[in-house]
């Protein structure tokens, strides 16, 4: 996700100057205020972090991510054994795990 590093700044100012990380029922609002400050003092156009796009991030801030890295881990783990071992090839070039819609899928550059 190319926005996720716009998100997670504006998630990290709101806590900053909060003192808490944001709660999606009641601090939206103040989150928008927050995206509206920091895209200033960036100089970029807010309206590239649409409020759909906050709102669904936040919808999942301190959201519980243990399964997702538990499948991801496995993952890695059978790459490493894979390339240790020569019995079989490694994923070839990335897996790309969607935790949104719980599926993964092995995407080829070339």
């Amino acid at each position: 996700m190319v926005l996720f590093p716009l998100t997670s700044a504006v998630v990290l100012r709101y806590q900053e100057e909060h003192g808490r990380l944001p709660k999606k029922d009641t601090d939206f609002e103040a989150l928008l205020e927050v995206r509206k400050k920091h895209f200033v003092s960036i100089d970029a156009d807010e309206r590239v972090l649409e409020d759909s796009t906050l709102g669904t991030f936040l919808a999942h801030v301190g959201a519980e991510i243990a399964p997702a890295t538990a499948i991801l881990g496995g993952f890695v783990a059978q790459e490493i054994i894979k390339v240790l071992s020569g019995k079989d090839l490694p994923i070839n070039n990335y897996f790309v795990f969607d935790g949104m819609a719980g599926v993964g899928s092995v995407e080829t550059l070339a």
